[in-house]
């Protein structure tokens, strides 16, 4: 006869809990026996082993309050046994970590557990409805005891007022965290769906901070995503996904997660995981589908991730800035501070909204509003890339002062620009204790500058286990450095660069275009360094759309498809690539594919983005200002005005890349006229240095050539150590720079014209052997040179000669040689070729001079080189300048020996005076540093 329901088996240190399963059971009439209460009043004078073999043979369900004391105890391994002979419906009930393995153990895992381990009382309601349901059971198979006994009543399903619920609800917004999954995974497990939904969210939000978690919860959490609980396959996920060695292991628990087709955040990661190859192929359509599929399901923190997604595009789809925009608004509402926080960027950086500050500090402000502190940071951030670098600290200080993290790799980075090597350190150190990941970055890119690759090394691989992240850094100490772990094979850093690549990470694939095009790493392949470029051009890198565009035109048939090319070029050069913008100005100005339209734009382009340089920059300049004045193509005010104050700042710096702005330059004064200064024959004061700083001086640097002192050359100009080097033409000393051999045609011929038309010559110096110095005239006599011809040019407009008139300025010195070919008159002829080529002459004066003469003082250095290649030259001719070498001096003969003439004597001096110089010039470059 069945006179109790439970039996209660268990190891006697854990009396209390049995103490209160027994009174829970008890509030709802099951009976229950357990040692030794009932032992104690109902068996006295019975052997122990007798009354507990009658009990259990005399109820029908037998919980036991499973431990690893338990599994251990001969008692509960006897009454186990009993309870199978007796074919009893056995409950384990887990109230400790369970490490023991044994025969009962094996025994018990057939049955279906109720994990109550570590807060037991929180699965005393699920128990009661399990030991009811088992007894209804029984009931039903024993007419006779079910007609005098009712069955049991099971509580309905219903989470309208879940204590557990209510409490880890409570837990988790004090960031109690291990108590509230604890609360949440009572609810979950009994099936409450706000429950499930919340411990997931709870561990998406805990993200790198997962070892907060005890290994007792974890514990629990495996044992319930064993049985098949989704929620705790998400948890179980969370654990394994910040390392990349378990990528596959995270990757399979989400898999299980999805099941049940309700937990957005588990959709949502799954997508992460695609997007990033995280233990599954790379796919970024997967990767949209599965935050689609979040964002259905209601997680609000999937919006930032797809509009990520429309924001960059991938391989597979363009870029959509105004979905990307539309994604993150719908996040912002929700109040993710994610997206809110991607919405301010748009607004800071105006990369994809018209830049607008106020907007931006709004929902940085809002972050901060619903305790996302990241806001200070941003706030910083914006302030700091702006040079407001005192406002930007007290944005970064109140972020620390709420232990943000990025706050510190901030600071660090400041405190590392400013010099303060030891505080950069400290900061960085502790944003990455904080697992912040471009702290990692920071500390790890100090090591790496101050040599200590491996503690750089641990760095960056941390790194990279947080967040998927520096697998290029990673690289760069491997292949550059040479710094290669043992447990590190290049196929694993080829495996990790080739997730970053796949997710638009420039430096990886240029760092496997490199890996693979070489022979250091024995993995030399065509096909893959093809595969890698062809993804930077699927991922619109600036670079490898350049040169995938430039084969495309130049290439051979297999590959020919210059439309197609020029458009790759043309995305190439939107990403501000300026080796594309100057391939599109060369392609579109003159051959196959000119076009002027395009021209123009991409002149316009390259100058409102400020990406030309040099020539190219003078030459487009002149283009577009060109088409201004003469009105095909006018500016509005504004654009004049700046692309007018790029020309003059070109100008101002001189040098042969102003070149192409020279015949322009006059039209940016509105008080000068050329006009007036030739027919009014002007050749002294304002307007006369106008009209030769325009149209002769375009290498600005010779209005100051006067200025020189010391004329290092002409300080030696004397010397008998040049009498030969003077007998010979310059061309036959130098090669480089050399001026011409008959610098006095222009002047010859103008006096012919002079003569010719009965007018008063202008005053000039001729230009003679003697005033040479090796390899040229010195600066100033160019200087004199250059507006003595101005000068003479001027007078002649007054012959009113045809020829000559049709040479007014402005006129390129091309136009002038076609002048100068149609003339009929020689002497016209004659004239003309010589102005060009004493234009083209002074030039090569003035940039050797600008060269040796940084901003107007001599650099000892170049002249000491240029003296040295100048000697070489002319030993090469026989004329032999080097000094006698020290200690030779005991060996020469007696002055009254010496050879005929004082070559030696001159040499000694002459070197003495160069060596005096240049050691004056150092010294005086030393002091000025110095000072």
């Amino acid at each position: 006869m069945i006179c109790h329901d439970v039996f209660i088996s268990y190891k006697s240190q854990y009396v209390d809990i049995v103490k209160a399963i027994s009174h829970v059971l008890e509030e709802e009439n099951i009976r229950c026996w357990y040692a030794p209460r009932d032992l104690d009043s109902r068996s006295a004078g019975v052997d122990y082993d007798d009354a507990i073999f009658r009990a259990i043979s005399a109820c029908r369900v037998v919980v036991v309050v499973l431990t690893d004391e338990a599994l251990g105890s001969e008692w509960v391994k006897t009454e186990i046994a009993q309870a199978q002979n007796k074919r009893k419906l056995i409950i384990p009930y887990v109230v400790g970590k369970i490490t023991c393995e044994n025969g009962l153990l094996m025994r018990l895992q057939q049955k279906h557990w109720i994990d109550a381990y570590p807060n037991p009382e929180r699965k005393f309601s699920l128990l009661v409805n399990n030991v009811k349901l088992l007894l209804n059971e029984t009931l039903k198979e024993e007419p006779e005891q079910g007609g005098e006994r009712q069955l049991y009543t099971v509580a309905p399903v219903s989470f309208d007022n879940d204590f557990d619920y209510e409490e880890g609800e409570a837990l988790y917004q004090a960031k109690e965290y291990n108590e509230a999954i604890v609360a949440l995974a009572a609810s979950a497990e009994r099936g409450n769906p706000k429950a499930q939904k919340l411990i997931c969210k709870l561990f998406f939000d805990l993200d790198k901070r997962c070892d907060e978690v005890s290994s007792e919860i974890w514990d629990m959490l495996e044992r319930q995503a064993k049985a098949g609980h989704c929620y705790a396959c998400f948890a179980m996920h969370t654990k394994y996904y910040r390392d990349y060695r378990n990528y596959y292991i995270s990757f399979d628990y989400l898999k299980k997660a999805v099941r049940e087709q309700n937990l957005g955040h588990a959709f949502l990661r799954l997508g992460i995981h695609y997007a990033w190859g995280m233990g599954v192929k790379l796919n970024y359509t997967l990767a949209m589908h599965y935050y689609d599929r979040a964002v259905k399901l209601g997680c609000a923190e999937a919006w930032s991730y797809l509009g990520q997604q429309y924001e960059f595009g991938s391989d597979r789809s363009p870029a959509d800035p105004r979905k990307a925009l539309d994604c993150y608004f719908k996040g912002a509402q929700e109040n993710d501070t994610r997206a809110l926080m991607k919405l301010g960027n748009t607004y800071a950086w105006g990369d994809i909204v018209e830049k607008d500050r106020e907007k931006a500090f709004g929902y940085y402000q809002k972050m901060i509003d619903l305790r996302d502190f990241r806001g200070y940071s941003q706030m910083g951030l914006c302030h700091h890339l702006e040079g407001d670098m005192e406002t930007a600290v007290k944005y970064y200080k109140q972020a620390a002062l709420h232990d943000v993290a990025d706050a510190f790799s901030s600071m660090a980075g400041i405190c590392w620009n400013d010099g303060e090597k030891e505080d950069a350190y400290r900061w960085a150190k502790g944003g990455y204790l904080r697992k912040e990941q471009f702290a990692a970055y920071l500390l790890g890119f100090f090591y790496e500058q101050d040599g200590e690759y491996e503690k750089a090394w641990e760095c960056y691989f941390c790194r990279y286990e947080w967040g998927g992240l520096g697998a290029e850094d990673l690289a760069r100490l491997y292949v550059e450095n040479k710094f290669r772990p043992e447990e590190m094979p290049i196929g694993e850093i080829i495996r990790m660069l080739d997730i970053s690549a796949r997710g638009r990470n420039e430096e990886a694939v240029n760092r496997l275009i490199e890996i693979y095009s070489g022979d250091e790493f024995g993995c030399k392949d065509p096909a893959k360094v093809e595969e890698y470029k062809q993804i930077g051009v699927s991922v619109e890198m600036a670079d490898q759309m350049y040169d995938c565009g430039v084969k495309m035109m130049d290439g051979d048939e297999t590959v020919f498809n210059p439309y197609k090319g020029l458009d790759l070029i043309e995305k190439a050069a939107r990403k501000k690539y300026v080796q594309a913008v100057e391939h599109l100005l060369k392609v579109y100005e003159k051959g196959q594919y000119k076009d002027r339209e395009k021209y123009r734009e991409w002149c316009r382009y390259g100058l409102n983005e400020e990406l030309l340089a040099g020539e190219r920059l003078s030459a487009v300049l002149k283009a577009v200002l060109d088409e201004h004045f003469d009105g095909t193509a006018e500016l509005p005010a504004g654009t004049f005005e700046k692309y007018a104050r790029q020309a003059r700042e070109q100008l101002e710096r001189g040098g042969s890349d102003a070149m192409p702005l020279r015949a322009v330059a006059y039209r940016f004064d509105p008080e000068f006229d050329p006009r007036a200064v030739e027919d009014g024959g002007i050749t002294e004061g304002g307007l006369f240095e106008k009209y030769y700083d325009y149209f002769w001086a375009y290498d600005m640097d010779q209005r100051h050539a006067k200025e020189l002192e010391p004329e290092f050359w002409e300080t030696l100009r004397d010397e008998a150590v040049y009498a030969e080097s003077r007998k010979r033409k310059a061309g036959e000393i130098s090669d480089k720079q050399a001026f011409w051999d008959e610098p006095n045609q222009f002047f010859d011929s103008y006096l012919e014209l002079c003569e010719r038309y009965s007018i008063a010559p202008q005053p000039f110096t001729r230009v003679e052997r003697e005033l040479l110095c090796p390899p040229f005239i010195t600066s100033r006599a160019a200087w004199r040179f250059g507006r003595d011809v101005v000068r003479c040019m001027i007078s002649l407009y007054a012959t009113g000669q045809e020829d000559i008139l049709k040479c007014r300025q402005p006129i390129t010195d091309e136009q002038l040689l076609d002048v100068a070919e149609q003339s009929t008159d020689d002497t016209v002829q004659l004239l003309l070729v010589a102005y060009v080529e004493s234009r083209f002459e002074i030039e090569g004066v003035f940039l050797w001079y600008n060269k040796l003469y940084r901003d107007g003082a001599l650099n000892p250095k170049l002249a000491e080189e240029w003296w040295t290649d100048y000697r070489e030259q002319l030993a090469k001719l026989g004329i032999d300048l080097e000094v006698p070498l020290a200690g030779a001096a005991a060996e020469e003969p007696h002055a009254a020996e010496a050879p005929d003439g004082d070559s030696g004597t001159d040499d000694d001096e002459f070197d003495r005076l160069l060596d005096e110089f240049i050691q004056k010039q150092l010294d005086e470059a030393e002091e000025e540093k110095i000072s």
